[in-house]
């Protein structure tokens, strides 16, 4: 199972803003991979992260700084063992991030987005999705389901079963 997300992203430098895709349980069971950029960190403005939280204990296994505005994260999970592989695009070529061992029962899809409220006081869009991709893998898990009920313009389901919604299409 892969999901992939696609975004431009066009931090304001007074302020901190971020952007998330994940697999969701609850506030207390997810995994997450995103990009955070925050003016004032020392370590690297921006950075791509790999966040998880177990029973209400979050921990950030892995990072990495970035300075890319057109981002590409991707997130596979392996339903056997329930490891989620977080992966970013450089350049042509995915790189691993890190992995994070989480069981999680019925998770759900997230995309998130988010920033200190003076970041958005006027600035016009900081960012904006370009593409989600959602892959089942072969062969398709029997409990594993998706259909598009009045999906937005732009979304479609191809013959694979893979999902991909491009806005503006």
């Amino acid at each position: 199972q892969s999901v992939s997300l696609a975004l431009n992203f066009a931090p304001v430098t007074a302020d901190y803003q971020q952007a998330h895709l994940g697999l969701y349980q609850d506030d207390d069971n997810y995994v997450q991979m995103g990009v955070a950029y925050n003016h004032y960190d020392l370590i690297g403005n921006q950075r791509f992260t790999l966040d998880r939280e177990s029973g209400g204990f979050p921990r950030t296994p892995a990072e990495t700084p970035t300075t890319s505005t057109a981002l590409n994260f991707r997130l596979d999970r392996n339903p056997t063992n329930s490891t989620v592989t977080a992966s970013y695009l450089d350049g042509a070529t995915w790189t691993v991030l890190g992995t994070a061992a989480l069981t999680l029962a019925s998770p759900r899809l997230l995309i998130w987005t988010g920033g200190a409220q003076t970041a958005y006081a006027g600035s016009g869009p900081i960012m904006s999705l370009q593409r989600l991709d959602i892959t089942e893998g072969a062969p398709a898990p029997a409990v594993l389901s998706h259909a598009l009920i009045s999906p937005p313009s732009g979304a479609t389901i191809d013959n694979n079963g893979i999902l991909t919604w491009t806005p503006g299409a």
